[in-house]
C-alpha cells in the first residue's frame, strides 16, 4: 500500500485510525461539549492558520471582505478583532521575512497622525471618559485597516483586486439579509411611521448607513465596468450589482443619500459629457429609475422641499437643524480642544431636548475635536483633492485618469452625504479619506504594453 508515493504498513495505518477514533470517542463522552468543539475546532482550523501564514494577500483579502460584508454578525465570536490580529501578526512575519514596506503620500500620513493626536488630547477635557475612551479605540479601529490596506495595494493590479473583493463584500452586505435571517438582537426593524414603510438596512442595521455605503461604492462600480471590458460577463456583473446598490439607496428611504447620489450622477454625466454612450446611457437610466421608483420614496424626497420652507413640520429635519446649531455653539465656546471625543450627547442636553447626536461630520468634529482637528480634516480634503487631480490629469494613463475622476466623484458625493449622518466612526468614510493615497500609490508607474 502507497500514500503520496511513499509505501507504508496497512496493520501500522489500522491501528493508527482506530487508536485517532478511540481518542475522538473518549473526547465526546468525557469532555464538556464547548472543550470538545474547541478541540476539533483547532484540529481543523491549525493547518490552514499555517497555510495562511505564507499568504498574506489572501489573508488581506479575508480581512478586507469580513470588514466591509459584515457577516461577523452572525458569529458567536469576535471575527474581526481574530482576522485583524492575524492579519497584523501575519504582515508582519511578511516584513522581517524581507517583504517591501509601502510608504504612502507622506502629507497625507501626517495629517492622519495629527488628527489621531488632537483626537487623543481631548480625551483629557471629556467630562464622559467611558464615551471618550471607547470613541477613541473606534477611531484606532478605522485608522489600522488602512494601513494594513497600503501593504497589498502595491500596483494597479493589486488594487483592482481589492475593489473586486470590496464589490463582493458589498454584495453579501446588500442582499444576505433577504435570504438568511440576521440574529434577532439585530433584527429591529426601521419603520417611517407617517408613511407606514419600513426601511431596508442590510447587515449594518441602519438604513442611512446602508445607504451611505451605496454612495461610497457606485463610483468603483463606475470604474470597475469601464475598466473590466473583457471578459464580457465582468462589465455586466459590475451593472447588475450597481443596479442592487441603487435599490438599496431606493428600499432605505435615506434623503441625505439620495441629495448624494444626485449629485454623484450629474458630475458623472459632466466629468464623462464627451462620451456620447455615456450621456444617452444615463438619460436612459433616469427614465427608467423614475418609472421604478415607488410613489413612497416620490414623497420621501418630496418632503425635503416641504421641510425647506417650514422644517419644524418634518421631525427629523428640524431635530438636526437643532442639533446643527448646537456643534456650532459648543465648537465656538471649546474652540481649542472642543468638548472631548464622544461628548456631544453629553454637553447637548444643556442646549435641547433632543438626544440625538449631530447628524454632520464636520460639525461633529469642530464640537468634540475642535477648530485645530476641523482644519486638520480640510487639509486631509485639500491634499486629497490634489493627488486625484493630478492622477485625473495623467494623459500617459487612460485608466489612472478614469480612476482619478471617478475618486473625486467619490469624493463629493460622501461628503455631501456626510452632511447628513454621523458618518465619522465608519469604515466606508474613512476608507474614502485613504484612497486618494492607495490610487497614487498603485498607479505611481506607467502601465505596461498598449495603453
Amino acid at each position: 500500500m502507497e500514500l503520496y508515493g511513499r509505501p507504508i504498513d496497512a496493520r501500522k495505518l489500522a491501528v493508527v485510525i482506530v487508536l485517532l477514533c478511540v481518542i475522538l470517542i473518549a473526547a465526546l463522552l468525557f469532555l464538556p461539549m464547548g472543550l470538545v468543539r474547541l478541540l476539533l475546532m483547532g484540529a481543523f482550523s491549525l493547518p490552514i492558520l499555517l497555510f495562511l501564514f505564507d499568504r498574506p494577500e489572501v489573508v488581506f483579502y479575508i480581512f478586507t471582505f469580513v470588514v466591509f460584508s459584515n457577516v461577523d454578525v452572525y458569529s458567536p465570536i469576535p471575527v474581526f478583532q481574530s482576522i485583524t490580529v492575524f492579519m497584523v501578526v501575519t504582515l508582519a512575519l511578511a516584513l522581517v521575512r524581507g517583504r517591501e514596506l509601502a510608504i504612502p503620500d507622506t502629507r497625507f500620513t501626517l495629517l492622519i497622525v495629527a488628527f489621531v493626536l488632537l483626537a487623543f488630547q481631548s480625551i483629557a477635557v471629556a467630562r464622559d471618559l467611558g464615551s471618550a475612551l471607547h470613541l477613541f479605540e473606534e477611531l484606532i479601529k478605522l485608522i489600522v485597516p488602512l494601513v494594513i490596506t497600503l501593504q497589498f495595494v502595491h500596483d494597479r493590479g493589486q488594487f483592482r483586486i481589492f475593489l473586486i473583493v470590496m464589490v463582493a463584500a458589498i454584495s453579501v452586505n446588500n442582499l444576505l439579509p433577504l435570504f438568511v435571517s440576521v440574529p434577532e438582537v439585530y433584527a429591529g426593524p426601521a419603520l417611517i411611521g407617517s408613511q407606514g414603510v419600513f426601511r431596508y438596512q442590510g447587515l449594518i442595521f441602519e438604513p442611512n448607513a446602508i445607504a451611505f455605503l451605496q454612495i461610497f461604492f457606485i463610483p468603483l462600480y463606475l470604474f470597475l465596468t469601464g475598466v473590466y471590458r473583457k471578459p464580457f460577463i465582468a462589465r455586466w456583473v459590475f451593472v447588475g450589482v450597481l443596479l442592487v446598490s441603487l435599490a438599496v439607496i431606493v428600499m432605505s428611504f435615506s434623503r441625505g443619500s439620495f441629495i448624494a447620489f444626485a449629485l454623484l450622477f450629474l458630475l458623472f454625466l459632466y466629468s464623462e459629457r464627451r462620451n456620447k454612450t455615456i450621456l444617452f446611457t444615463g438619460s436612459v437610466l433616469i427614465v427608467i429609475a423614475v418609472s421604478l421608483v415607488p410613489p413612497s420614496y416620490i414623497v420621501r424626497v418630496r418632503s425635503i422641499i416641504n421641510a425647506l420652507s417650514n422644517p419644524s413640520t418634518d421631525y427629523p429635519i428640524y431635530t438636526r437643524l437643532v442639533t446643527s446649531r448646537v456643534a456650532l455653539h459648543l465648537g465656538a465656546e471649546n474652540p481649542i480642544t472642543g468638548v472631548g471625543i464622544g461628548n456631544f450627547l453629553y454637553h447637548a442636553p444643556h442646549y435641547t431636548s433632543f438626544p440625538l447626536v449631530v447628524h454632520n461630520v464636520p460639525l461633529l468634529i469642530f464640537s468634540e475635536l475642535g477648530v485645530l482637528a476641523f482644519g486638520v480634516f480640510v487639509a486631509m480634503i485639500v491634499v486629497n483633492v490634489k493627488m486625484l487631480l493630478k492622477l485625473a490629469g495623467r494623459r500617459d494613463d487612460r485608466e489612472a485618469s478614469f480612476l482619478g475622476r471617478m475618486l473625486l466623484l467619490q469624493h463629493a458625493a460622501v461628503l455631501v452625504n456626510a452632511m447628513f449622518i454621523p458618518a465619522l466612526y465608519d469604515h466606508s468614510f474613512w476608507y474614502m479619506l485613504a484612497m486618494p493615497s492607495f490610487a497614487a500609490f498603485a498607479y505611481r508607474s506607467p502601465p505596461t504594453g498598449r495603453k
